[in-house]
């Protein structure tokens, strides 16, 4: 197979999206992704809570989810999978956004497969599309 991801840490540092600097973007470079599964953590939130304070009522950050990947041995157990797709790094997605008109939305954080794979017990997945997306 074909290393698609090859030279992405040789790429010039670029951190511009729409010709406007995001300042905290390392590095960004785009890049044509196969048909691919996303596997990982997910939590879901009501839409109307997202961006308050957690002491409010608010949803929690969604960097918990991160921390907790990292220190549970979540990505380290997915990257070993042999249907891994080296990314150098891990994937956020917000999806089901509002879903049945039940004003929620979910993110899943985890590490890329190859399509088809089967999700393990205890994991979430999701189907992402053949597309361009940007690597930051």
């Amino acid at each position: 197979m074909k290393n698609i991801f090859a030279n992405i840490a040789e790429s010039p540092v670029d951190n511009t999206v729409c010709g406007k600097e995001i300042p905290f973007l390392v590095k960004k470079e785009i890049i044509h992704l196969p048909k691919s599964l996303l596997v990982g953590k997910k939590v879901t939130y009501p839409m109307a809570k997202q961006g308050m304070k957690e002491e409010d009522g608010g949803n929690p950050p969604l960097s918990r989810l991160w921390g907790q990947c990292k220190k549970d041995g979540t990505f380290e157990y997915l990257e070993r999978q042999t249907d891994s797709v080296s990314l150098e790094g891990h994937v956020g997605l917000y999806c089901d956004i509002n879903k049945n008109n039940d004003g929620n939305f979910s993110y899943i954080v985890g590490v890329l497969m190859k399509a088809g794979t089967a999700v393990p017990e205890g994991f979430a997945g999701r189907d992402v599309p053949e597309s361009d997306v940007a690597v930051c």
